[in-house]
């Protein structure tokens, strides 16, 4: 009983030392847990001055948009202002048209047909330049109600930052609390594992553990307890037997020396039967002593076990405080849980809150690019750079076609076209297609390129008027043209003929004349036979 009581000192000092040795080992992790804090304190601290960075540029991006409505705002002004004095314009185009027509009503009744015609051209001409201050005005209301809107939607971008930053900067009051709440635990758990789930896990594993080996060393017990009663019971059967068969063997053995003494039987066959009889004894007492060892060694093990139970009711305290620490760490991994919750829903706040950020970003850079789009309108309409810009788009159209009606006249050998500056080059396919200032052509030639430019105005003018252009009249030009060039020259102006378009040819050359099939001739005022005379005649 001494021995079990020493035995079980030094069962629980032992357990003495793993726990300490078990601090020692862990001590490393419990003191990682506490870098893991702070690294998550410092985590908290780098998202806090994110957010401050992230209010700061709001704040920018406000300022910004402020000085843009303002800008905007006086553009507005500008545009209105505009509006007013094109109003005024097409006031005064009104007044000089009621004008014109008065007039025209007076030349009506004094002048000929022909002056008739000339006013009503020019009563067309004003009709057509107050059209295009019309359509002027409509660009222009059209781009004031677009900045209207755009103003009106800025202002709802500008209320909608203001929110988003008053709702950011509660959220970063929040996430500072949040963040001192977490040093006052941080140091209040200074103690506390890095891993509570990990640990309890650790815990029970070894609890579970101490559980079955205590299953299994009871089991062994009885199954050596078995054992030993069934080696008991064979070796005091073999002992029974072995002094029956001892005490047989002195009876045979007496018996047998009597019987050889009667009968007169030789030693040698006595020391045969004795010798077999001897090994069977050896055999016997063999068996005996394996049962007695194997007794000894289930013995020594029974007493082992007696001891180790004796042991088991000490352990059940320390089963008791590893019960009662994963216990403690359960609910301190519960805790971790709802922390780690609450933890989640703010980055998920806070990934909601950035989204909507690269959402509010995307809209103010949409907003910045119609700005700019409505900074460009408006420099191509202050002064004459919008009339500028689409001379240009419809003198490139012209250019091109100008080109094919001068490679026709010159057999391909020069081309028309223009630069990036609104002027025109010649391209001389003659000479590898270089190109040349117009100024270099000879005079037939820059005669050809100016009828290759008006017959391709004439052909835009034809496709966009409402009326179809029906006359083409051209003045002089034709004295500089040689035999051949005048060949190419008229065989085009036949051609413009042949599509139902008429040639009008103002000229003093006899060969043009010769090949024209009807001529109007005006003859000269002359004194005191009245006015300028006009007659035609047949070829």
């Amino acid at each position: 009983m001494k021995k079990g009581e020493e035995k079980a000192g030094e069962t629980m000092g032992s357990l003495q030392l793993l726990n300490k040795k078990w601090l020692e080992e862990n001590l490393p992790k419990l003191e990682e847990g506490l870098l893991e804090r702070r690294r998550l304190r410092t985590f908290l601290e780098e998202q806090l001055l994110l957010k401050e960075k992230s209010r700061e540029k709001l704040e920018e991006a406000l300022l910004d948009l402020q000085t843009k409505k303002t800008r905007a705002e006086a553009e507005q002004v500008h545009q209105t202002t505009r509006e007013q004095e094109m109003q005024e314009e097409i006031r005064l185009l009104k007044k000089e048209e009621e004008q014109e027509i008065q007039k025209l009503s007076e030349l009506k009744k004094k002048s000929q047909v022909q002056d008739f015609e000339i006013a009503y051209e020019n009563l067309q001409e004003k009709n057509r330049i107050r059209e295009e201050k019309q359509q002027q005005i409509k660009l222009l209301e059209a781009a004031i109600t677009a900045r209207v809107q755009n103003k009106e939607k800025g202002e709802g971008l500008i209320q909608g930052i203001k929110e988003e930053k008053a709702r950011l900067e509660i959220t970063l009051a929040k996430q500072t609390e949040r963040i001192e709440e977490l040093e006052k635990q941080v140091q209040a758990k200074a103690g506390s594992c890095k891993e509570p789930e990990k640990r309890c896990r650790e815990l029970r594993e070894k609890t579970e553990k101490i559980r079955k080996d205590y299953a299994e060393v009871q089991k062994r017990a009885e199954s050596l307890t078995r054992e030993l009663e069934a080696v008991s019971r064979d070796f005091a059967a073999g002992e029974a037997l072995l002094e029956a068969l001892e005490a047989e063997f002195c009876r045979k053995q007496k018996i047998l020396q009597e019987k050889m003494q009667e009968y007169g039987i030789a030693e040698e066959s006595w020391i045969v039967l004795y010798q077999r009889e001897e090994d069977q004894l050896l055999q016997l007492r063999k068996q005996i002593e394996t049962y007695r060892e194997t007794c000894m060694k289930l013995q020594v093990r029974l007493e082992e076990i007696q001891k180790q139970r004796r042991v088991l009711p000490t352990l059940e305290i320390p089963l008791k405080v590893l019960k009662e620490k994963v216990r403690s760490l359960e609910e301190e991994n519960a805790g971790g849980n709802r922390e780690l919750g609450s933890l989640k829903q703010q980055i998920c706040h806070l990934t909601k809150a950035l989204k909507e950020k690269e959402k509010l970003e995307t809209e103010q850079k949409e907003i910045l690019h119609k700005l700019d789009i409505l900074a460009e309108l408006e420099g191509l309409f202050r002064g004459k750079r919008f009339v500028e810009y689409v001379s240009r788009y419809y003198l490139e159209y012209v250019s091109r076609e100008a080109n094919v009606q001068l490679k026709e006249m010159t057999g391909g050998s020069y081309g028309l076209e223009t630069d990036g500056n609104g002027l025109f080059i010649i391209r001389d396919y003659k000479n590898g297609g270089v190109s040349r200032p117009a100024s270099t052509l000879s005079g037939g030639e820059t005669f050809m390129a100016s009828l290759a430019l008006a017959l391709a105005l004439s052909s835009q003018i034809q496709m966009k008027g409402a009326a179809p252009l029906e006359f083409f009249f051209l003045d002089e030009g034709f004295g500089t043209l040689d035999e051949s060039c005048l060949e190419v020259v008229m065989e085009a102006l036949e051609k413009i003929r042949n599509r139902k378009r008429s040639v009008g040819i103002i000229t003093h050359v006899e060969e043009i004349k010769a090949r024209i099939p009807m001529h109007l001739i005006v003859e000269p005022a002359r004194l005191g036979e009245g006015g300028s005379k006009v007659r035609i005649e047949e070829a």
